[in-house]
């Protein structure tokens, strides 16, 4: 029988609700469980007309699933049940000392989908991404439209943390998006699914997807205070890696007959 979440939406198998509300969590491996969010269907805002050339124009889009996005990007902690119960390779080791509620890094696409996969979830796609950092409305950042400070996300002047490294997740509950998903601002880029097309949002412009690239969002401790937009886009070639890219996975639910797809 289904088993229905805090919006009454049904849930997949695997998923139920955590005692903390909206909180969701999703079983992996070795009894540990991820936490997850559930985002809506609906419209929402997509885009920006303020800034680089392949985040405009802002328009309306309209997502006809719900979904479930992780709170926080994956850790050290859990990428490491991965690396245990596959014989993957553990990715280099960053500058900083490995804790295990870091958020993992240096992965490649290919290896944060291998780990999506081996967890029954998915890499999330641009829509899903930008909708979760930024709810419906169309923020510029998470939390709303101010620049961020000390207590929503780390980025690179921050005066506490510099450019050393990022930070444990979950640590800045104030730069919660709209839906209460956590660290979608600064601290490491986010792997995306999709590949990496300059005019996705132009129309009339052609095919011009860049094909072997493919996205990431968010911004990172490296970034300026403006590269952690939620609206900022970049792109690496899928096998390439960087100390301050990880990733974050989504599930979709299997009741919802609009939820194929490709990747």
């Amino acid at each position: 029988m289904c088993e229905y979440g805090w919006m009454d939406e049904k849930l997949p198998y695997g998923m139920r609700r955590a005692m903390e509300y909206p909180v969701y969590l999703w079983s992996i491996a070795q009894g540990r469980e991820i936490k997850m969010l559930y985002i809506p269907p609906g419209e929402f805002v997509m885009g920006t007309d303020d800034e680089a050339m392949d985040e405009k124009p802002r328009h309306i889009r309209n997502l006809e699933y719900g979904f479930w996005i992780a709170r926080t990007p994956i850790t050290w902690n859990e990428f490491r049940l991965f690396i245990n119960a596959t014989a993957c390779v553990e990715p280099p080791h960053p500058p900083w000392k490995i804790q295990n509620d870091l958020p993992v890094t240096n992965v490649t696409w290919f290896e944060a989908k291998d780990f999506c996969k081996w967890s029954g979830l998915n890499l999330p796609t641009e829509e899903e991404w930008e909708k979760s950092a930024r709810g419906d409305s169309g923020n510029i950042f998470p939390w709303g439209n101010e620049l961020p400070n000390l207590k929503r996300c780390v980025w690179r002047k921050h005066p506490k943390y510099g450019r050393i490294s990022p930070a444990l997740v979950g640590n800045f509950p104030d730069g919660a998006s709209p839906y209460g998903v956590l660290d979608m601002a600064g601290n490491v880029w986010e792997w995306c699914a999709d590949y990496y097309d300059p005019y996705a949002y132009t129309k009339g412009n052609g095919s011009s997807t860049i094909k072997e690239a493919r996205v990431y969002r968010g911004g990172g401790f490296r970034s300026t205070k403006k590269s952690c937009r939620t609206t900022k886009r970049a792109a690496h070639l899928p096998n390439e890696r960087h100390i301050g890219l990880g990733f974050r996975p989504v599930k979709i639910s299997k009741y919802d007959l609009n939820s194929a797809r490709t990747y």
